[in-house]
Protein backbone atom coordinates (compact mmCIF):
# COMPACT_ATOMS: atom_id res chain seq x y z
CA UNK A 1 0.00 0.00 0.00
CA UNK A 2 1.29 3.40 -0.95
CA UNK A 3 1.04 6.39 1.34
CA UNK A 4 2.28 9.96 1.33
CA UNK A 5 2.83 12.24 4.31
CA UNK A 6 1.14 15.50 3.32
CA UNK A 7 1.66 17.41 6.55
CA UNK A 8 4.02 16.86 9.48
CA UNK A 9 4.11 19.05 12.58
CA UNK A 10 6.76 18.59 15.22
CA UNK A 11 5.32 19.52 18.62
CA UNK A 12 7.06 21.39 21.42
CA UNK A 13 5.90 19.37 24.38
CA UNK A 14 7.34 17.49 27.32
CA UNK A 15 4.68 14.80 26.97
CA UNK A 16 4.79 11.63 24.92
CA UNK A 17 3.18 13.08 21.78
CA UNK A 18 6.03 14.41 19.63
CA UNK A 19 4.37 15.05 16.26
CA UNK A 20 1.11 15.12 14.30
CA UNK A 21 0.76 13.98 10.69
CA UNK A 22 -1.73 14.00 7.86
CA UNK A 23 -1.27 11.00 5.59
CA UNK A 24 -2.87 10.07 2.27
CA UNK A 25 -3.23 6.34 1.58
CA UNK A 26 -3.39 5.02 -2.00
CA UNK A 27 -4.20 8.54 -3.22
CA UNK A 28 -7.79 8.23 -2.04
CA UNK A 29 -7.97 8.10 1.78
CA UNK A 30 -6.82 11.07 3.87
CA UNK A 31 -6.18 10.54 7.58
CA UNK A 32 -5.56 13.59 9.77
CA UNK A 33 -4.33 13.53 13.35
CA UNK A 34 -1.94 10.58 13.33
CA UNK A 35 0.28 10.99 16.39
CA UNK A 36 3.90 9.96 16.79
CA UNK A 37 4.44 9.03 20.43
CA UNK A 38 7.81 8.58 22.11
CA UNK A 39 7.57 6.07 24.94
CA UNK A 40 10.30 4.49 27.10
CA UNK A 41 9.96 1.37 24.93
CA UNK A 42 10.37 3.36 21.68
CA UNK A 43 8.24 5.17 19.13
CA UNK A 44 4.59 4.26 18.57
CA UNK A 45 1.85 5.46 16.24
CA UNK A 46 -1.52 6.52 17.58
CA UNK A 47 -4.31 6.71 15.05
CA UNK A 48 -7.19 9.21 15.45
CA UNK A 49 -9.51 8.36 18.35
CA UNK A 50 -12.94 9.26 19.64
CA UNK A 51 -13.88 9.38 23.31
CA UNK A 52 -16.81 7.19 24.28
CA UNK A 53 -17.84 7.21 27.94
CA UNK A 54 -14.64 6.67 29.90
CA UNK A 55 -12.31 5.38 27.17
CA UNK A 56 -11.01 6.16 23.69
CA UNK A 57 -11.63 4.12 20.55
CA UNK A 58 -9.59 4.29 17.36
CA UNK A 59 -11.59 5.69 14.45
CA UNK A 60 -9.10 4.43 11.87
CA UNK A 61 -7.02 1.26 12.14
CA UNK A 62 -4.19 0.00 9.97
CA UNK A 63 -4.75 -3.73 9.70
CA UNK A 64 -1.61 -4.56 7.70
CA UNK A 65 1.42 -4.75 10.05
CA UNK A 66 3.87 -3.98 7.22
CA UNK A 67 2.04 -0.73 6.40
CA UNK A 68 2.01 0.30 10.06
CA UNK A 69 5.75 -0.41 10.39
CA UNK A 70 6.55 1.48 7.20
CA UNK A 71 4.49 4.50 8.26
CA UNK A 72 6.09 4.49 11.72
CA UNK A 73 9.59 4.39 10.17
CA UNK A 74 8.68 7.23 7.79
CA UNK A 75 7.34 9.45 10.60
CA UNK A 76 10.34 8.71 12.84
CA UNK A 77 12.70 9.69 9.99
CA UNK A 78 10.75 12.91 9.45
CA UNK A 79 10.83 13.68 13.19
CA UNK A 80 14.56 13.03 13.49
CA UNK A 81 15.34 14.87 10.25
CA UNK A 82 13.61 18.02 11.51
CA UNK A 83 15.65 17.80 14.71
CA UNK A 84 15.61 20.18 17.63
CA UNK A 85 16.98 23.08 15.57
CA UNK A 86 13.80 23.35 13.52
CA UNK A 87 10.91 25.37 14.88
CA UNK A 88 8.35 23.26 16.66
CA UNK A 89 4.72 24.15 17.12
CA UNK A 90 3.89 24.73 20.82
CA UNK A 91 0.78 23.07 22.19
Amino acid sequence: MNFKVLEFQRLNTKGTCKALATVQFEGCLLVEGIKLLKLPSGYRLSMPTRKAADCYHEIVKITAPEVSKSLRRTLIEEYEEKGEHHAARPI
